[in-house]
């Protein structure tokens, strides 16, 4: 399982590379090859160029990293991605960036993609909606 915060997460004295770097390292999931490159390809699946890779943490944008914290979550390789609110402290463009990220994972990448959110416009985007009410033993479940 992956996890995507809010609030990001991120090691603010690591760089984005570093950080993706050290969930593939405590991860049970052995990689082939050379970690640095597949962190780096990673980075580059989410829209993190090689420049922006070794910038740390807090020269990055929100969006940025958020992204970021979207490449940590899969490089292990993750079957399952949680996402709390990721869209929350992003503006309108950059929240459609990350959740043309997530439906790629969903529908390309066969991720499971769990997302909370309290903004109809982005539950809306998703293939399957389970609406809370403020009655907790009542949902609504949409899509199939």
């Amino acid at each position: 399982i992956g996890i995507v915060f809010q609030s990001y997460n991120l090691i603010p004295y690591m760089n984005a590379l570093e950080n993706v770097m050290v969930a593939m390292s405590i991860s049970d999931h052995h990689w082939e090859g050379n970690m640095k490159e597949r962190a780096l390809e990673i980075l580059e699946s989410v829209g993190i160029d090689g420049s922006k890779a070794t910038r740390r943490i807090n020269r990055l944008s929100g969006g940025e990293q958020q992204r970021v914290a979207i490449a940590r979550a899969i490089s292990t390789d993750a079957k399952v991605i949680l996402a709390d609110e990721p869209t929350g402290n992003l503006d309108g463009k950059t929240s459609e960036t990350i959740i043309e990220i997530f439906k790629e994972l969903a529908h390309e990448q066969e991720k499971c993609v769990i997302m909370v959110t309290h903004s109809e416009k982005i539950a809306g985007e998703s293939d399957i909606v389970l609406k809370l009410n403020t009655d907790i033993q009542n949902f609504e479940v949409r899509g199939s």
